[in-house]
């Protein structure tokens, strides 16, 4: 029987002919004249990022830095310089020094002013207006208030019409604020990943969290998330996590979530709790017990996620074990195969979802926001785990307070037509709607496109 052979050269290409070469050359030229027209006749308009209002989805002049402990690259303000001369890692918590870093512009973006021509805007979509009390000059934040709406900003949150505003995973996503990612993770001198508490039972190597069942005889196996407060100058506005036991003080302690942003390394302003967040990545779990995934505190409200291996099912409690609130079955895969999975608490809802099925929501009453030393634990009862690709994110929290010139703690705000609230995603330095002391709307005729971003430095 003949035998295949499979070159490992690789393939002599010809080269283009004059025909391709003259068709690539003008399709080339009729793109650049139709960027042209659109950029003459000004529906695509280039636009300079000037402020941090936005970041991290949209960064004004910044310096860009990467941890010499952790290798994570990110960037701080450029107007808000730390005064020590070196910021803080938003991923591990090391210092680093500020050293000859270049200041670098704002991100350039282009703002498609045909946009609205065919549809209202939306809710949660950025977008490129005309200051009400500045008209020569643009800014850019995200649609929050439609018109019509009664407004109200509560413990960070938007309520409409007295009701919370629910996002969907999808909006989620676009909004959130990453802050862990365990492809930037690091170890102390224990190995245990910083950010999750120090149980020596579980294993950080390449990216992958592990517990071996085996390694187990007993106490406490749990791994918990510590949250991602790195601010030192603020570091005492909520209680400290008890046995951190940190390396030689290089790294601060981690926190419940907070709205603290690496960006802002040089703000003097309390940090709030956030309750909505999303943890998804790859999991595999294999053994005859349980993995128990518990998610603490999340506006007054606990629930359990449990995990069985050899029935393929999982299951969701709340408070009590008892009868579950839901359950589905695992997909199947192969016992060294892992499930891509995501787990999120957003505005009064749990969802659950593994590989390609269909997400779950379980619907709940929200309470009022409780303190949470650690918002997700993973604890394994005869099972082994490996956890990877793990990114946990936070929600956006909108900061008001009765010194707020508009939609101050308890007061609600009525649209009228064709009026919109504004406001910007770093909440402790933007001027928007909050603060502008003639009139807090954005009116239809003000606003001039979405933002696309086009450079990044």
């Amino acid at each position: 029987m003949p035998r295949l052979r499979f070159s490992t050269a690789p393939a002599k290409r010809r080269p283009p002919g004059r025909g391709e070469l003259l068709r690539w050359s003008l399709l080339l030229l009729i793109a650049a004249i139709m960027l042209d027209q659109l950029l003459l006749y000004g529906l695509w308009t280039p636009v300079v990022v000037s402020s941090g209002s936005m970041a991290p989805a949209l960064l004004g002049p910044h310096v860009n830095l990467t941890c010499a402990h952790c290798n994570t690259t990110f960037a701080i303000d450029a107007d808000g310089l730390p005064p020590s001369g070196a910021a803080l890692c938003p991923n591990c918590g090391a210092r680093q020094p500020l050293g000859d870093a270049r200041r670098q512009r704002g991100d350039r973006v282009l703002v498609n002013r045909a946009a609205y021509a065919w549809r209202a805007p939306r809710r949660w979509e950025r977008t490129v207006f005309r200051l009400p009390d500045q008209p020569q000059s643009m800014a850019v934040k995200r649609i929050v208030g439609l018109p019509g709406e009664t407004i109200e900003l509560r413990a960070g949150d938007v309520y409409i019409n007295g009701q919370l505003v629910q996002k969907t995973l999808d909006e989620f996503r676009q909004l959130a604020v990453e802050v862990y990612n365990s492809q930037h993770g690091i170890t102390d001198a224990d190995g245990t990943p910083i950010g999750w508490n120090h149980n020596r039972l579980w294993q950080f190597h390449a990216g992958h969290l592990t517990f071996e069942s085996s390694a187990a005889t007993g106490g406490d196996r749990g791994l918990e998330f510590r949250g991602n407060q790195i601010s030192e100058t603020i570091a005492s506005t909520i209680p400290p996590s008890p046995a951190l036991g940190l390396d030689e003080g290089h790294f601060l302690p981690r926190q419940p979530l907070t709205d603290d942003l690496g960006y802002n390394q040089n703000v003097q302003q309390p940090l709030f709790e956030v309750s909505d967040w999303l943890l998804e990545g790859r999991l595999n779990v294999f053994g005859e017990g349980t993995l128990q995934v518990i998610m603490l505190g999340n506006r007054g409200r606990n629930f359990h996620l449990q995990i069985e291996p050899n029935e393929s099912r999982w299951k969701l409690f709340g408070e009590q074990f008892g009868r579950p609130l839901a359950e589905g079955m695992l997909p199947r895969k192969a016992s060294d195969e892992s499930w891509r999975f995501c787990l999120a608490m957003i505005g009064g809802q749990v969802c659950v979802q593994f590989g390609e099925q269909q997400l779950f929501h379980y619907d709940f009453k929200p309470g009022p926001a409780e303190y949470a030393h650690a918002p997700i634990v993973f604890a394994p009862d005869r099972v082994s785990v490996d956890l990877s690709q793990i990114r946990i994110a936070r929600d956006l929290y909108y900061r008001n307070s009765a010194m707020s010139a508009n939609l101050k703690t308890g007061q609600t705000l009525t649209l009228g037509k064709n009026q919109y609230i504004v406001l910007g995603d770093n909440s402790a330095i933007s001027d928007d709607s909050r603060s502008w002391l003639s009139s807090p709307f954005v009116t239809r005729t003000q606003l001039l496109g979405r933002p696309i971003l086009l450079q990044r430095q």
